[in-house]
C-alpha cells in the first residue's frame, strides 16, 4: 500500500513537473506565437507559427531566399521556399514592410550554421 502511494506521487510530481514544458509544446500548433517566445523556448523540429512584417530580404548560404521578420518582441530569419514566394507576393521577392504569418520548422538544418530560425511550409500575407 505504501508503495503505491510513492509510486502515485511520484507520477503526480512528474506531470506537475513537466506540465509548463508540454503546455508550451502543445501550443505551438494552437496558433500565432510571439517571436522571442518561440526564439526562447521552441526545439529543433518544432512547428512554430509567427507573424510579422519583413525588414530584410537576402540570402543565405547556398542562394538561399532568406527574409527577417519582426514583431515587438523581436526579430527572426525565416527561410523561404520558392513555392510560397508565389503566395506571398505574386511571385516576386518578398517586400520589405509586407505583413506575414509564416508557419514552419524551427532549426538551423535549412539556414547558415550556428544560427537558428524558421524553415517557412506555410506563409500568408496578413495585410
Amino acid at each position: 500500500m505504501r508503495r503505491s502511494s510513492l509510486c502515485a506521487a511520484v507520477v503526480l510530481a512528474v506531470v506537475f513537473l513537466g506540465a509548463p514544458a508540454l503546455a508550451w509544446k502543445g501550443a505551438l500548433a494552437a496558433g500565432v506565437r510571439p517571436i522571442a517566445e518561440v526564439k526562447a523556448q521552441a526545439e529543433s523540429g518544432d512547428f512554430v507559427t509567427v507573424e510579422g512584417r519583413i525588414t530584410d530580404v537576402g540570402e543565405a548560404s547556398g542562394s538561399r531566399l532568406v527574409v527577417t521578420l519582426e514583431d515587438e518582441t523581436g526579430s527572426v530569419l525565416v527561410r523561404v521556399p520558392e513555392h510560397l514566394l508565389r503566395r506571398l507576393n505574386e511571385g516576386r521577392a518578398p517586400e520589405i514592410g509586407r505583413h506575414v504569418r509564416v508557419g514552419g520548422t524551427w532549426g538551423q538544418a535549412y539556414l547558415d550554421q550556428d544560427v537558428w530560425g524558421i524553415h517557412a511550409q506555410t506563409a500568408e500575407r496578413v495585410n
